[in-house]
């Protein structure tokens, strides 16, 4: 059979994906190029429990154009991975790629728009808006974590199965610490455990289920 027809039999392999994974790539090699400290600032963000609030005021500014070009490569990869589980479990997907970017910008926007009501209404800058940035680094680290992920997908058939079962483990992984830093946070600003709960489930649980949801595998 000719290439051509493999690759059209073959939507993981498509050349839309190849050409999603190059822009990924130079994006990041860009930032890499033009503001390197931002690989140290996800890397604290990684293995400190709390950035600082100097860190977030000098790195983690959502008008910062080097924040949004770590962003858009992850939301893209986040997007890229949920669209080659839900293709593998149905055949065509229930939803397309453009589809899934929409869910997972919707989830992460969701997520920022709540902390910032929530911050307003309680007159609280710190908290909320410390958990809220520490959070969108996490949602970059993982787009970063899935990108050998996706792209071991698309190019290794024999792989997919078992890689693609790595990179939910990565995803749960780091949604899960997000919540155990959440929750860290706030009880060493002496917030009670009970508000924490209620925060985490308005919050934190419902965008992750709206995820949760839209994905159907098996």
């Amino acid at each position: 059979m000719p290439p051509d027809a493999l690759r059209a039999t073959d939507p993981l392999n498509a050349e839309w994906v190849t050409i999603v994974l190059v822009l990924s790539l130079s994006l990041l090699a860009r930032i890499n190029v033009s503001a390197p400290r931002k690989w140290g600032v996800l890397a604290q963000a990684l293995f400190r429990l709390r950035l600082g609030r100097q860190v977030l005021r000098d790195e983690v500014d959502l008008r910062d154009r080097a924040l949004w070009g770590l962003l858009l490569p992850a939301v893209a990869l986040i997007a890229l991975f949920a669209w080659q589980l839900d293709t593998q479990g149905r055949i065509g997907g229930d939803l397309a790629y453009p589809q899934w970017v929409g869910v997972v910008l919707l989830v992460i926007g969701s997520q920022l728009l709540l902390n910032a009501a929530l911050a307003r209404l309680l007159n609280d800058r710190g908290v909320l808006m410390e958990h809220s940035y520490t959070g969108l680094l996490l949602h970059i680290l993982a787009g970063m974590s899935l990108l050998p992920v996706v792209a071991l997908v698309s190019y290794r058939v024999e792989w997919r199965v078992e890689v693609g079962w790595m990179g939910l483990g990565l995803v749960a992984g780091l949604v899960v610490y997000r919540w155990f830093r959440g929750a860290w946070l706030g009880l060493s600003e002496g917030a009670s455990g009970h508000h924490i709960l209620l925060y985490l489930c308005g919050a934190e649980f419902l965008p992750a289920l709206l995820l949760v949801s839209s994905l159907h595998v098996g």
